[in-house]
């Protein structure tokens, strides 16, 4: 369900948004509130409206220092100026802030739907492309051990892969720039449940990466540390 917040000092002016709007756009979900500070405190709250048409000049706290206080609260609001003053200090500002567009007063229906209509399409298409990103970092989490297992295997066994291992190096988000050793942790028999243990200690500590877990032994690649022999590196970590 889409949301708009009207903010304005005037309620003739906040009522006749919202009859424009209910008309233009049935299935809205339209708040109001009479000045900023109330504004401010309904998102403070948890109403996290996706449009907001903002009154420019009202008393006490106007409505650019608005926009900054709330985009710092959720930035994914976004908002339509809504103002008397067509001036180019007050556009540069908004822009900075980035306002979707505005509507100078006093504007026609038209005009208004127009103008809403055109910032909805954009919200839509931002949160497609955040549900987008969303599923792709969760299939990437889900992949991401098949993907350390398989690079420990390249380097161990020089295991020819149709992807560099330079890029799966990079979706794990670590660096091999400095010098690597292998260990290997051989389980007591029937003791497979300590894999994951295992794994997790080294994955905790950030010092290498495991491999598959075959005949009760786990080979892991480790990062060297400069400041110490490998001797006492893999020591520690044994123990």
């Amino acid at each position: 369900m889409t949301s708009v917040l009207i903010v304005d000092d005037e309620k003739i002016e906040r009522d006749g948004l919202q009859a424009m709007l209910r008309k233009g756009f049935p299935d809205l979900v339209i708040e109001q509130a009479r000045n900023g500070k109330v504004a401010l405190r309904m998102v403070e709250e948890g109403f996290r409206p996706d449009l907001v048409l903002m009154d420019i000049k009202m008393p006490g706290m106007d409505g650019l220092e608005t926009i900054e206080r709330m985009s710092a609260i959720d930035p994914d609001i976004r908002y339509v100026m809504v103002t008397a003053y067509d001036t180019f200090d007050y556009a540069r500002r908004a822009i900075k802030l980035g306002v979707m567009d505005y509507l100078l007063k006093p504007a026609r229906a038209d005009e208004i739907i127009a103008t809403v209509g055109r910032a909805l399409k954009r919200i839509g298409e931002e949160r497609r492309e955040r549900e987008a990103s969303r599923r792709q970092h969760v299939t990437l989490k889900k992949v991401l051990p098949v993907v350390e297992t398989d690079i420990v295997t390249q380097l161990l066994y020089d295991h020819v892969h149709d992807v560099h291992l330079n890029e799966l190096v990079a979706l794990l988000g670590v660096s091999t720039s400095s010098e690597m050793f292998a260990i290997v942790v051989i389980l007591p028999s029937g003791d497979e449940q300590s894999y994951a243990r295992v794994k997790e200690k080294i994955r905790t500590t950030g010092v290498g990466l495991v491999g598959a877990l075959t005949g009760g032994q786990i080979p892991a690649i480790l990062f060297r540390d400069p400041a110490r022999s490998y001797r006492s590196q893999a020591t520690a970590l044994a123990r």
